[in-house]
């Protein structure tokens, strides 16, 4: 580093902390005066040594002794002492090079171990003593320390652990010392000592069983077995002949969450196939608990003798009865609330109906989808009380709910849980449970009600998981109520939802009133669910439909006829027919072209439909066959693509079809462009040219900032609809940066439809739509002007070069054509290099985007087809040179590389280099390959002066420890102040989302989602409203990694550590830390 660099980061250090320095010191700093003549105190909290620095000193660079200086000031008036983060091991040698012994890190920090049973806190204890013992072994070894303060003794085994792993006859004596003092520390320091040394000594072993009755050491026991032997907990467990400790501890850890987790089940079961005498001790240990109630459960359905069995399940029921008492009691006024004898009164009452119709028990969510009362349904064929505690409140489900919820969800999760625990845990089939709740607790309906909720909830959907043909099989049992339903159906998502359901189900006597009834429904959805269906039944239907057609108009009469003439169109036209001439083409659409068509195009002038050529130039087309391509796509209900439009479509010429639509669609706009016409926009964009879509987007913009955010949303869908590569390569652009959320989800959709419909993921998709632009894998593309042809080639810095190939010179421009050019030729050549400039511009700008964001989650591609993206395409080809890549193996860099102009690799030594035929490849991060391949890397690129398209070497690696967290909360910047301006202007650059709307203008911060890791950064500050003022100061308060499914929050130092690193420096230059 150059000596204004180093001065740079301690200006930023005195800055960041608000350090003000004596003359005397910054003398010290620049070596104009001596250590000994300077007094330095601990004043400041420090969170971390410079990098560059430490980088700077252990290279013995041309300036290390200034850097060693600072250093050295920052470990003296750091308030934690030598170590800054306290059980941090990179800080260790750091102390190493600035000639600090081991006794004066011992004696000068301030360490702090707390009485944890967390895995992760206690393994980077033993990481610091192992770093420690790496470099300061001899001076250790001298020690031999027997007596110890209170807070040293925990470092002091772990290290005497880290001695006699490394060499167990030379530190024999620290086996010894650790078996005298391992009771005299918390117990999750000695459970992780003695797993590390169970192999070595009995009374490690004997330590480990002693604790086996602490769940939350167990989990230690398992994490360490696992990552530091490669054993699994039930191999070591096994081991100690301690079995039933192992089922234990599983049977606990998968009962988290819902019991009705398939998991938790095929647990309980093995461990009764395993030892049934094992099984009932484990059930004895707690026999209240919810887990023992679904073990009392299995063993009473085997036949087995169960000590006061009776006592037990009435014991438990009873303690159940009072939570939901409890709960009922806390709602209610005084005056109003139950007491005990009531409320078992009112579940034991001989009409459970009426009882349950009286009180509204439960909020949302129900509460036997919950940890402890959904055991209840295991014991509802053994005890009565039971069995009337679950028919009490699954009618209360079903006939109150709440208010201010969806009661058919609480309805369907209970049934769902209802027929899954009795299937898992008591092998009782989810049909027959089915049976039993129509029989004995709920009426038919309910079943209908529950299955509409389940298909039509996406959460629910994704979180509890069923079988649809038992629910098709029901229906086939109780057809007559199954139609009775449909009438009443509550809202639009249902009736699709019972449409399905009934027509799926595999029976004879359908009845089609249903589907007929809903060609007419004002729900858009409903109709087009219906159309769907009517197509597959049209001898049934189609008389029906043609006798009301004259009486039906608007929606009603479109859908009807839509369906008519697709059905007509089916036997007609095959999926194999073409129109075999111009006349043909004018012929069809002329009779198809009917009068409702007509109407649905009058607001456009005729003149738009005139001067359109045939494909073969032979002449000019009859109006009628675009008239028709356009009214067939303004009668639909729903946008996709029409395969005999696009057969017509292909007898017109191209260009002129696109000016035409072109002509339209302006008219359109400029008119205030009505939504009620917004279906013009489907041919447009199906029928576009690349110019055309790429500003399309900027009209999509001017929408979504007119507040007209549903219009463009649904532009975006019929862009994906196109299907050319830029088309796709914009929607997928706006669904990664768009001004607004809501076009941005859209775009996300329609791209992830479009992946699906190809059967191929997402990102894979966004490869495959990157495209050449015509450009050879040499980066040359040639234009033809008939008599001349021009040779440009794409630049590393994607600027065009034109080669005159006539003239064998270069030009700056692409020429006029002149007298002996091909006119039709040489016009289209020059169209389309003025195409290709704007085309380049925007593929560029989204592949820079794309692989930011790769930089940032580390998503791989195989050597394959990375060689397939950036070997054989020429724009991606200038983008691999300039970046570094790597291989990667379960998420850590194996080897890294540079793709050469001529195709070959190099390494950071800059030998060549030989890619792996097999191998996984990511952008590198500097986090992955800190120190001397990091630095090897930017001298390279620095020696070629290579420009890289985005900060890639230079990211800042910014990593939390166990200090920077509170509560899974990085706390390190909680209270830190940043402009809000400065944080929207963060938000726009990183496509972040804008949290939930709030009072008075305000909301609730910003998440930046990544779909790949499945996570998503959420911050938040104490103040934040629309139409802040730039300079406003907002203190944050809120930084959490949370799941994008479920919204849970994770612990940040579990989460992809270059993320993190990431995400830290946008934090990191909000706050300009």
């Amino acid at each position: 580093m150059t000596e204004d660099k180093i001065y740079d980061v301690w200006e930023r250090i005195k800055r960041s902390y608000k350090i003000n320095t004596s003359q005397k010191l910054e003398n010290f700093i620049s070596g104009e005066e001596k250590k000994e003549n300077i007094t330095l105190r601990r004043f400041v909290n420090i969170y971390y040594y410079p990098e560059e620095l430490v980088k700077e000193l252990k290279g013995k660079g041309e300036n290390a002794d200034i850097a060693e200086r600072i250093l050295y000031v920052i470990s003296q008036i750091n308030n934690n002492g030598l170590l800054i983060s306290r059980i941090s091991g990179s800080d260790v040698n750091v102390c190493k090079m600035l000639g600090y012994s081991f006794m004066d890190i011992i004696n000068d920090t301030k360490f702090r171990f707390s009485d944890t049973s967390h895995y992760y806190h206690i393994n980077e204890v033993y990481k610091l003593a192992s770093a420690l013992v790496k470099a300061y072994e001899d001076e250790i070894a001298e020690i031999k320390k027997t007596d110890f303060k209170d807070n040293e003794l925990i470092l002091w085994l772990f290290i005497m652990t880290n001695l006699f792993l490394k060499d167990t006859e030379r530190y024999s004596y620290c086996l010894e010392t650790i078996k005298e003092n391992i009771n005299k520390i918390p117990e999750g320091y000695g459970i992780y000592i003695a797993c590390r040394l169970w192999n070595y000594d009995e009374s490690m072993k004997k330590f480990i069983v002693s604790n086996l009755r602490v769940l939350s050491y167990v989990t230690i026991m398992e994490c360490v077995f696992k990552e530091t032997m490669g054993l699994s907990l039930k191999t070591a467990l096994f081991d100690m002949n301690e079995q039933q400790a192992y089922y234990r501890y599983m049977i606990n850890k998968t009962a988290g969450g819902y019991y009705t987790s398939k998991i938790f089940f095929d647990m309980l079961n093995e461990a009764y196939d395993y030892d049934k005498e094992m099984f009932v001790r484990i059930y004895e240990k707690d026999i209240e608990s919810s887990v023992n109630v679904f073990m009392l459960a299995k063993m009473i359905k085997n036949g087995d003798e169960i000590k006061d069995c009776d006592k037990v399940m009435e014991k438990y029921v009873s303690k159940m009865r009072d939570r939901v008492l409890n709960d009922i009691n806390r709602r209610r006024n005084d005056g109003e609330k139950l007491s005990p004898v009531e409320f078992i009164r009112l579940f034991s009452s001989d009409n459970l109906e009426e009882a349950a119709s009286k009180i509204s028990v439960v909020k949302k969510y129900g509460y036997f989808a919950s940890h402890e009362l959904s055991a209840l349904y295991s014991l509802y064929d053994y005890n009565k009380t039971a069995k009337n505690m679950v028919k009490f409140m699954l009618l209360n489900f079903y006939i109150k709910g709440d208010k201010n919820y969806d009661k058919n969800i609480d309805v369907a999760v209970n049934i769902l849980s209802f027929m899954q625990v009795r299937k898992y845990c008591l092998d009782i089939p989810e049909e027959e449970s089915l049976k039993l709740i129509v029989n004995e607790i709920l009426p038919v309906d309910s079943i209908f009600k529950s299955y509409c909720a389940l298909s039509t909830s996406s959460w629910y959907k994704n979180y509890f998981k069923f079988d649809k043909n038992i629910f098709l099989d029901f229906i086939k049992m109780y057809p007559k109520e199954a139609l009775e339903y449909f009438s009443t159906a509550e809202d639009a998502s249902s009736t699709v939802a019972w449409l399905g359901a009934y027509y799926s189900a595999d029976f004879a006597e359908k009845s089609f009133e249903p589907v007929i009834k809903a060609l007419k429904s004002k729900a858009k959805t409903v109709r087009i669910k219906a159309m769907e269906i009517a197509e597959n039944y049209e001898s049934e239907i189609r008389p029906k439909i043609e006798a009301m057609l004259p009486k039906l108009k608007g929606t009603a009469e479109a859908a009807v006829a839509q369906i008519i003439k697709k059905w007509d169109n089916v036997r007609k036209f095959g999926k194999d027919f073409a129109f075999t001439s111009n006349e043909f083409t004018e012929e069809f659409c002329k009779e198809n072209f009917t009068p409702l068509m007509k109407r649905k195009i009058s607001w456009i002038d005729e003149s738009c439909f005139e001067g359109i050529r045939y494909a073969d130039m032979s002449g000019t087309a009859a109006p009628e066959i675009i008239e028709y391509i356009i009214s067939e796509y303004m009668i639909i209900d729903e946008p996709y693509r029409i395969s005999l439009c696009d057969k017509a479509a292909e007898h017109l010429n191209k260009a002129d079809l696109q000016a035409a639509l072109e002509n339209i669609f302006k008219f359109w706009v400029e008119s205030g462009a009505d939504t009620k016409k917004k279906f013009i926009t489907l041919p447009y964009c199906l029928y576009a040219s690349d110019s055309q879509i790429i500003s399309l987007k900027k009209q999509l913009e001017t929408w979504a900032a007119a507040s007209r955010g549903q219009l463009a949303s649904f532009v975006v869908g019929n862009m994906a609809l196109n299907g050319g590569a830029v088309a796709l390569l914009t929607v997928d652009s706006i669904s990664r940066k768009f001004p607004s959320n809501m076009v941005k989800s859209a775009a996300k959709s329609a791209f992830a439809y479009t992946a699906k419909v190809l059967g191929v993921p997402v990102d894979e998709l966004s490869d495959k739509i990157i495209p050449s632009l015509g450009f050879s894998k040499s980066g040359e593309r040639i234009f033809d002007y008939g008599s001349r042809t021009f040779t440009v080639s794409l630049m590393p810095d994607f600027t065009l070069s034109i080669h005159d190939n006539a003239k064998n010179k270069d030009i700056k421009s692409m020429p006029k054509p002149n007298a002996n050019d091909d006119t039709v030729k040489a016009e289209a050549a020059k169209k389309e290099f003025s195409e290709l400039k704007k085309q380049i511009k925007t593929v560029t700008a989204t592949q820079k985007q794309r692989l930011e964001k790769v930089f940032m989650n580390g998503r791989t591609w195989t050597a394959e087809n990375w060689r397939k993206l950036f070997e054989e395409n020429a724009v991606m080809h200038c983008f691999a040179e300039k970046l570094v890549w790597g291989v990667y193996e379960n998420g850590k860099v194996k080897s890294t590389f540079r793709y050469l102009s001529d195709g070959s690799f190099c390494n950071e030594d800059d030998d060549e280099y030989e890619l792996p035929e097999k191998a996984d490849i990511t952008l590198v991060h500097p986090v992955d390959i800190e120190g001397e391949v990091l630095e090897k890397w930017k001298e390279q690129f620095d020696d070629y002066e290579i420009v890289q398209p985005f900060i890639q070497l230079n990211a800042e690696i910014i990593k939390l420890s166990e200090k920077d967290i509170e509560d899974n909360q990085v706390s390190k910047y909680i209270g830190k102040s940043c402009k809000s301006g400065k944080m929207a202007a963060a938000a726009k650059k990183y496509n972040m989302l804008r949290g939930a709307a709030g009072d008075g203008g305000s909301f609730e911060g910003y998440d930046l989602v990544d779909d790949y890791l499945g996570i998503y950064l959420h911050i938040d500050g104490d103040v934040l409203y629309f139409g802040q003022d730039y300079n406003e100061d907002v203190n944050l308060e809120e930084i959490k990694f949370k799941t994008v499914d479920g919204d849970y929050v994770l612990n940040p130092l579990e989460v992809n550590k270059r993320f993190v690193s990431c995400c830290m420096e946008i934090i990191e230059n909000m706050t300009d830390m």
